[in-house]
């Protein structure tokens, strides 16, 4: 193989060689002295151009094209990739000796002339910048060479200086001309630790002090840091404009950091000691503060202002007063007082925003009445109270809540109105409940109930495909992009109906689009791979696409390729072509029903045979109506022998839980075993089952998706869960004692089986078993048991997004097996460590204002909730905040499921404090859930240890602080138990100091918001 690879190189013109089936590879093959021989024989004219691909398909092939460029046959470069190359090999981590850079940079020097400096030019992928490859070399130096010397760039940089062979004042200001160029905080992060290693003079950083205070403005957190140190350092020295200083911290100050905002504070503070004029301009910088995320930074904040503001209360009293509205309510009421002290008049003739916004109750103050909607933070104004709508929620079915009712006294007109609406809606709302849920002052709200075939789950109608033209032109939309479940099933339905359709002119107006699939379907990315073997859900659209446009079915077969060890290759053909493919070796059960029924499809499109695609959805979210469903079942005149078993069953499962006695009442002369089940699926009290489990499981799931179903368990016994048996979920925490607790969650029944039994142990984090999902195998793909599948290599994340989402379509009324496995996956990248942006489709998933909220869906909003990855935790706050304000998610759902994984130890604490803030924004429903939540964490026997518990007492002490509630006994209960020190002592001492029998002033007013909200809730369900 490497003879060939040597031919090629040695005979071939560029234009051949970039024909070759993964050319960028090819030289790969062929060690770096033979590359070497050929090309200084032959010295090819395009031999620079292959210099470039060479080292842009692989940094480390630099080394070659180096020796090349200085025996004369290749030009000299200095791209970006050269760039790069050079990083890479000359870093000691990419060679096997561990001689230091700087030698290796002085034995070709005139690398120092050019490319050394434009090292500090180029943008570099994150494995090639100097910090990351530096911080390996330390863990190379610690790990594998027993703390042997292993210097790495920035020690180059300084021997080099230090020899004289690099200009140490041109490093110290491309250092800083670095930092300017605000490359990504991760390799930025390198370039301050240079400057500061070269050791400026106090003249030098005299010269460099414009330059350190923009840095205060940066967008990367470590540059910002470095500012501040460098002007802590020289504040004392006199070398600084401190106007210049305090102009440039308000950025600073709000910086959702602590570290930096109170170092920021210190800077401030050091300023007013050693320049007394400028106390008033001190103050009024440090009145940003105030409005900054945490209470403690305000209360530092105010500390320094207070004195201030005392002594110049003429020109900072409205300053101050203008930022209260933004301050947690531990700090209002100082702050409060403050005011009024130094405006007496004020205590007579208070604004009623000013009077709303204080605090209910705080241990120095008594309660105050009114209403707040802040978390100390960012208030939202009275009348414009709202949940932020999610673009592109499910389906469109979220609408934009409407602003609360100012006048509390509307409660009771609110209620009145259920007479005329149906009970049933009002039943699952559980608005008739809502008289006599404030109890001592405590709020006590019941959960929508999600759980009703009364409650119609549907989105918005789906259209149909009606002609060709619309089909041309859907699919080549899809081939560019395509996201949704329902527009994927909407392309298949179109194809499967409209197939033997051909206008005269069809081949030449889709010539383009052919090929644009077939491009597709050869690329590696989104849209090609195999066809039809569990690999992508994209390949299999496009798959689908290209048979109806060619008549073609695409194909599997072997490639002989030129393989480093000489393998056969699997691939797919099309169009006369092939391409490499990698299906996965025991796909998902899931992945695989998909490619068999769009491999049936793509067959009858092949050959022109329409028919109606009996499973697809007439709503979007995957729901089928009842009605369309018997009228589909009517053209095939009850027959479906057509029809696979599989889709059949998806039918079934999809059926909606409107128009169900209608469609039971039209089915009338159709017989046969399909129709038996549709007629039990529609609530059919008397039917005879059938010999077919997949269908009579899919109908005992659609009749009653929650429910056990004895008639098809006796007929179908032992098959696992959600077949006769209705799926039930144990979900077990193991509190953390030496060593962080474990989570598990086990599915019940087991299929019973002759073979051994095979369940799924997944181990989650570092050589430790913290997380266990406990699954059954299905036994047979048609029962679509998939959802329950138990092999790690049931991995969604590998297909994509829209593979989920359809997987989310195929039994829309229950989404909890495919929500138990993004446990799993959430947990497993809880500190993303793989780009898994597929995880976010789990979340998005609970989006849905019907979706019920039950305890593996409040486990995985609260893994969510403490996830790194800031896409993750947006989507989980607004689940969080759409939740309650639809009424799904109350303090009884989420607290003790945040209990149970808070004792574990597997999780930061401070993530779920931070989320939790941002939830308790938008009303004073909001802040009482959330409030409720805690209090439910915060009882019985947690241990008071935990890292970062102080955030959320000090999160629960802001909302009771707010709210004027009494702090509930079991959780009073444990504070007083509490046997913790620091911070959170200090904070638990606090709360111990409220008055026991606080009445809870905003209960009501919550109370009315989920009124309102609720009722908006069943007039949605009553117009669908």
């Amino acid at each position: 193989i490497e003879a060939s690879c040597i031919a090629v190189l040695a005979t071939a013109t560029w234009a051949e060689i970039r024909k070759l089936p993964a050319w960028e590879d090819f030289d790969n093959r062929i060690a770096d002295e033979l590359i070497f021989e050929v090309l200084s024989e032959r010295k090819p004219e395009w031999i620079n151009d292959w210099a470039e691909a060479h080292v842009a398909h692989n940094a480390e092939n630099w080394n070659v094209v180096r020796r090349l460029v200085r025996a004369g046959i290749a030009t000299r470069s200095t791209s970006d990739a050269m760039i790069s190359g050079m990083l890479a090999c000359l870093d000691a981590y990419c060679l096997p000796t561990a001689e230091s850079i700087d030698r290796l940079l002085l034995a070709d020097p005139e690398l120092l002339e050019v490319e050394v400096w434009r090292l500090f030019e180029v943008q570099r992928p994150n494995s090639l910048n100097f910090a990351v490859r530096d911080e390996s070399r330390h863990s190379i130096s610690s790990t594998l060479l027993k703390r042997q010397q292993h210097p790495g760039w920035l020690d180059a940089f300084l021997l080099l200086a230090r020899e004289g062979k690099l200009s140490r004042e041109r490093l110290l200001q491309e250092s800083l001309i670095s930092i300017e160029r605000e490359f990504p905080d991760s390799m930025s992060r390198w370039f301050p630790r240079l400057h500061e290693a070269l050791e400026p003079t106090a003249d030098e950083r005299r010269t460099f002090l414009p330059r350190y205070l923009s840095y205060l403005q940066s967008p990367n957190a470590s540059t910002v840091t470095f500012a501040l140190n460098v002007l802590s350092e020289l504040e004392p020295t006199g070398l600084l404009d401190d106007r210049d200083v305090i102009s440039q911290l308000g950025l600073v100050l709000f910086d959702k950091t602590k570290a930096r905002a109170k170092q920021a504070l210190k800077l401030l503070e050091q300023i007013e000691k050693r320049t007394p004029a400028l106390k008033p301009d001190v103050a009024e910088a440090a009145i940003t503060a105030l409005s900054h995320n945490a209470a403690d930074i305000q209360r530092a904040a105010w500390k320094l202002i207070e004195p201030i503001a005392t002594q110049h209360s003429a020109r900072l009293h409205n300053p101050i007063r203008t930022a209260l509205d933004a301050v947690a309510a531990s700090v209002r009421g100082a702050i409060d007082q403050w005011l009024t002290q130094t405006d007496p008049s004020r205590a007579e003739s208070r604004t009623t925003s000013e009077v709303t916004t204080r605090n209910r109750h705080s241990p120095s103050q008594p309660a105050a009445s009114g209403r707040t909607v802040d978390v100390g933070l960012k208030p939202v104004p009275e009348t414009n109270v709202t949940v932020p709508s999610v673009k592109g929620c499910i389906d469109g079915v979220f609408a934009e809540p409407k602003p609360p009712l100012a006048n509390q006294t509307i409660l009771c007109d609110l209620l009145n109105q259920l007479e005329s609406l149906p009970e049933p809606l009002v039943r699952a709302a559980r608005l008739h409940e809502l008289n006599a849920v404030i109890d001592n002052g405590r709020l006590s709200l019941p959960p929508v109930n999600l759980r009703s075939l009364d409650v119609p789950r549907i989105g918005q109608p789906v259209i149909p495909i009606q002609t060709v033209e619309e089909l041309i032109d859907a699919c080549a939309a899809a081939v560019e992009s395509l996201e949704s479940a329902d527009e994927i099933e909407r392309l298949l339905d179109g194809i499967l109906r409209l197939c033997d359709q051909r206008p005269d002119d069809f081949e030449l107006r889709t010539a383009a689009l052919q090929r644009r699939v077939l491009s597709k379907l050869k690329s590696s990315g989104a849209g090609g791979g195999a066809t039809f073997l569990g690999d992508s859900i994209l390949a299999d659209v496009n798959a689908v696409i290209w048979a109806w446009l060619t008549g073609e079915v695409s194909q599997q077969t072997i490639i002989r390729e030129i393989n480093i060890h000489g393998q056969n290759l699997r691939g797919s053909t099309a169009g006369g072509e092939a391409w490499i493919a990698f299906p996965p070796d025991e796909p998902s059960w899931l992945r695989m029903a998909f490619s068999e029924r769009a491999k049936r499809i793509a067959e009858r499109a092949a050959n022109q045979q329409a028919m109606p695609l009996l499973s697809a959805p007439t709503h979007a979210g995957g729901w089928i109506d009842p009605v369309v469903l018997v009228r589909r079942l009517q053209q095939f005149g009850g027959q479906l022998t057509d029809v696979p078993t599989l889709d059949q069953a998806l039918a079934l499962l999809r059926l909606a839980f409107i128009n169900r006695p209608a469609a039971l009442q039209s089915l009338t002369s159709e017989s046969g075993e399909f129709v038996d089940a549709l007629r039990f699926a529609l609530g059919e009290p008397r039917v005879t089952s059938g010999p077919t489990a997949a269908i009579w499981c899919a109908a005992a799931r659609a009749r009653s998706p929650w429910e056990n179903d004895p008639v098809v368990e006796q007929l179908h016994p032992d098959l696992g869960p959600d077949t006769g048996p209705a799926a039930t979920y144990r979900l077990e925490f193991y509190p953390a004692q030496e060593h962080p607790g474990k989570l598990t969650l086990t599915v019940q029944p087991r299929r019973v089986t002759r073979e051994p039994q095979r369940w799924n142990h997944l181990p989650v984090g570092k050589l430790k078993d913290d997380f266990e999902l406990q699954t059954p195998t299905p036994v047979d793909p048609n029962l679509m048991l998939s959802l329950h599948e138990g092999l790690p290599e049931f991995q969604y994340a590998n297909s994509g997004p829209p593979m989920l989402r359809w997987a989310f379509t195929v039994w829309p009324a229950n989404s909890t097996p495919l929500l138990a496995r993004g446990l799993f996956h959430l947990k497993k990248n809880i500190d993303w460590k793989s780009r898994l942006w597929t995880n976010r489709v789990y979340l998005e998933r609970l989006l849905n204002p019907d979706e019920p909220l039950t305890e593996v869906a409040a486990l995985l909003l609260v893994i969510g909730l403490a996830a790194k990855e800031p896409g993750e935790v947006a989507v989980a706050t607004d689940v969080a905040i759409h939740a309650i304000h639809d009424g799904r998610l109350i303090g009884s759902v989420l607290g003790p499921v945040l209990r149970g994984t808070l004792s574990t130890d597997l999780f930061r604490i401070s993530r779920w404090a931070k989320a939790l803030t941002e939830i308790a924004r938008p009303s004073a429903l909001h802040a009482e859930v959330v409030r409720s939540i805690l209090a439910s964490v915060l009882t019985g026997d947690l241990k008071s240890d935990f890292k970062d518990l102080a955030a959320l007492l000090e999160l629960y002490y802001e909302l009771t602080l707010q709210t004027g509630a009494a702090i509930e006994e079991p959780t009073r209960a444990w504070l007083s138990g509490f046997s913790g020190s620091g911070k959170a002592a200090k904070v638990v001492r606090q709360l111990l100091k409220i008055d026991p029998a606080a009445p809870n002033p905003s209960a009501q007013e919550a109370l009315q918001l989920a009124a309102q909200w609720r009722l908006e809730r069943v007039q949605r369900w009553q117009q669908q």
